[in-house]
């Protein structure tokens, strides 16, 4: 899995309603067969977000190969821990979340599970509709790196055929 928690700075956070939630970790998975607007999505990036009660809502941004090098996604996969070594802190960058999301924030809501333990249920995901891009040479840096869990192997519940995304 590769699942990094973060030290947010202040101010990394999602106000929904009255309630703020504070940027936590974020997440990697290879989406199974992923689409958006019929074309694949090679990664996707949880921004996953938590009250202080442990109330949690995770923004899911698809991610999809372009021409084009993603600064911050860069900064991320150069200080990941090699594959197999043990998950630690990543302490020594300093990244701007929204950096990690797409101009257009159109999005599609569902509930699900968090993937990872305690499997939290009854999460609420916003799935972006627009993706951000990485360089090929981006993608198999991280899949080099670190092996991404695929929705089928995460449990996570992808939106179902009836809900487009």
């Amino acid at each position: 899995t590769c699942d990094l928690p973060i030290s947010a700075a202040s101010g990394s956070s999602l106000k929904i309603g009255p309630e703020i939630f504070d940027l936590v970790r974020i997440q990697f998975y290879r989406p199974e067969g992923g689409q958006i607007d019929g074309k694949p999505v090679a990664l996707v990036a949880h921004l996953v977000h938590q009250t202080a009660s442990g109330q949690t809502v995770v923004v899911s941004v698809p991610i999809r190969e372009s021409a084009f090098q993603h600064r911050t996604i860069w900064l991320i996969w150069n200080n990941l821990p090699n594959k197999g070594a043990p998950e630690a802190m990543i302490s020594n960058i300093s990244i701007d979340p929204m950096q990690l999301l797409p101009d257009n924030l159109g999005y599609q809501a569902y509930e699900g599970t968090l993937p990872i333990p305690p499997c939290t249920e009854k999460v609420r995901f916003y799935q972006l509709r627009t993706p951000i891009g990485i360089t090929k040479e981006q993608l198999e840096r991280f899949l080099m790196r670190v092996k991404a869990p695929s929705f089928k192997e995460s449990g996570i519940r992808p939106p179902s055929a009836g809900r487009a995304a």
